[in-house]
């Protein structure tokens, strides 16, 4: 071998071995893998309902800052997405969406389905695997953690299989039953959308969420132990405990808020103010999930959702809207400080995305105020953003499947549940 060659060749391997450092891949020819992975979903966000929060915080959120984004198309089984089409026809982003069971599916599992449906294909014929069921055959931690009901469509997309989102009770017994760690959501049957005790008569027809009233007697009951181990939270001062990070944690979390749909946006007002004060933030929640997981295992995936966010969208409510935004900007920050106080981002992957876009949102307050104009009462099909950082955060630009006028470079919502996957592998 000649010196200029040799020269060469000691030069290209110093550069492989420099980007690999760089990116944090120790590991000769192989990827470093990220040992913390979390996903965090609000639900019905799109480009535009972003741009309100900002408008009204003043400022550009945290994860808007990060290197890795990409558009992603949120089209069902059987759908599509046309650039042309969605920039050129008013009409076409509101028709072919998809909705939150279908959509956490396919984030999930990285398979389409159709609209409904959890964890199953279109024509409900056999169960997909969800991530969280790849992630527990590796041994790692797991859980969920929604403002919403935790039986509701984009948990039980994580974790459940059913032919209809609307099958509560099924799905919230599923997951009881299941092998995840960590569930927090609302649904709490003895406490209503104002944060206050139900009268004894008040309580029948509130079951659902829970799995129904025997399910419920079976998690309050001491008597040979908690329903498959679960140690049931409820007061706000144990979800502060949980935050805390003081330890040491029960085995199974089953983590219910004392309100009944949401933590927030089904309290009476029309417009923002007066919050329940008896009920944890999402951001605490977050914390205390990621204390729990991080407990029982370095290793542990996280799905984290903004729920109402898709409600107020749905009503066609601004100011909840840019509330239940602000309050899922909350926990991303939150989950940020922890990642980097606890985990590092050399361990971590991140990922905040939404599901679909709600409202058809298509313009700010007057004069550039915040405020939201609404055009829909529905979902729609347009594109939604996605920002990535931490190990891996690069991965998903082998993923883009096309190019939007406006939005730029996008993937398909699958692209999460297959990429995820990839490092659930067990090769």
């Amino acid at each position: 071998m000649g010196l200029a060659n040799f020269s060469n060749n000691v030069i290209f391997c110093f550069l492989v071995f420099l980007s690999c450092f760089l990116r944090g891949n120790y590991c000769y020819g192989e990827e470093k893998s990220p040992d913390c992975i979390i996903i965090m979903i609000s639900d019905g966000c799109g480009y535009e309902t972003l741009k309100a929060a900002d408008l009204f915080d003043g400022k550009k959120q945290v994860y808007e800052e990060w290197e890795h984004q990409w558009a992603v198309s949120t089209y069902p089984y059987g759908g599509s997405y046309s650039s042309d089409l969605a920039w050129t026809d008013s009409s076409y982003l509101d028709s072919g969406y998809t909705d939150s069971a279908a959509a956490a599916t396919a984030l999930s599992t990285g398979s389409k389905t159709s609209l409904g449906t959890i964890g199953r294909d279109s024509l409900h014929q056999s169960d997909y695997t969800h991530l969280m069921e790849k992630a527990k055959a590796q041994g790692f931690a797991t859980g969920v953690v929604t403002s919403v009901e935790w039986s509701h469509a984009t948990p039980a997309g994580f974790t459940a299989h059913n032919n209809s989102r609307q099958n509560y009770r099924e799905i919230a017994r599923e997951i009881l039953e299941g092998d995840t760690d960590v569930v927090m959501g609302c649904g709490h049957p003895e406490f209503n959308n104002e944060g206050k005790a139900r009268s004894p008569l008040g309580l029948l027809g509130h079951y659902r969420y829970v799995g129904g009233k025997k399910t419920w007697d079976r998690l309050n009951s001491a008597y040979d132990g908690y329903y498959n181990n679960w140690s049931l939270i409820e007061t706000l001062s144990d979800f502060n405990t949980l935050a805390e990070g003081s330890g040491p944690y029960p085995e199974k979390v089953l983590a219910i808020p004392q309100v009944y749909e949401t933590l927030q946006y089904r309290r009476r007002g029309e417009a923002s103010g007066g919050l329940n004060q008896s009920v944890p933030s999402l951001a605490t929640m977050a914390r205390g999930a990621l204390n729990v997981l991080s407990s029982r295992d370095s290793r542990f995936v996280l799905m984290i959702e903004g729920g109402a966010v898709d409600w107020a969208a749905h009503d066609n409510k601004g100011d909840r809207l840019i509330e239940e935004e602000r309050a899922f900007n909350d926990a991303v920050e939150e989950v940020v400080s922890w990642i980097e106080e606890r985990s590092g981002w050399d361990n971590s992957l991140l990922i905040v995305t939404a599901d679909h876009e709600t409202g058809h949102v298509g313009g700010i307050g007057p004069e550039g105020e915040p405020g939201v104009i609404f055009n829909s009462k529905n979902h729609t099909n347009q594109l939604v953003p996605l920002f990535a950082r931490g190990v891996g955060a690069e991965g998903f630009n082998d993923y883009v499947v096309g190019r939007d006028k406006v939005r730029g470079a996008y993937i398909d919502n699958t692209a999460v549940g297959q990429y995820l996957s990839s490092f659930l592998s067990g090769e």
